[in-house]
């Protein structure tokens, strides 16, 4: 059943697998750190979060975006934390990989839409156009 080849087979039993548990994973630290942020208690870091050079210069950028846009960052994660454990059930004909690729289009969309937002809500607080 999970034997690689030609287009149409279905993807080798290790990657889903590995995308079965990754994407979950991703999902849920994106759902944490959306949470942390809107409630002020994820602080400044390389790691996660609205990572701007205007965020990361100032507290008050990082706030302000964080509460702006964290709501969105947990919606990004949503994507990844269904559609990792869904694959699953449809390895073969592509669908794992139409999915897969659903889930991770779903996040980027709303982690670029979390950016604009919290862009803007940045900007706003230190009064820059």
């Amino acid at each position: 059943m999970f034997r690689s080849g030609g287009a149409g087979d279905p993807m080798p039993w290790g990657m889903a697998v590995l995308l079965s548990i990754a994407l979950p994973a991703v999902g849920v630290l994106l759902i944490v750190g959306g949470r942390r942020a809107r409630e002020g208690r994820l602080r400044r870091n390389h790691f996660i979060g609205i990572r701007t050079t205007l965020t990361l210069n100032s507290d008050e950028a990082w706030d302000a975006a964080h509460l702006a846009g964290g709501h969105l960052l947990s919606v990004a994660g949503f994507g990844p934390l269904l559609t990792g454990p869904l694959m699953l059930t449809h390895p073969s004909n592509g669908v794992g990989a139409a999915i897969v690729f659903a889930g991770i289009g779903w996040m980027l969309g709303w982690i670029l839409a979390a950016g604009v937002v919290g862009t803007r809500a940045a900007e706003a607080a230190l009064g820059e156009d």
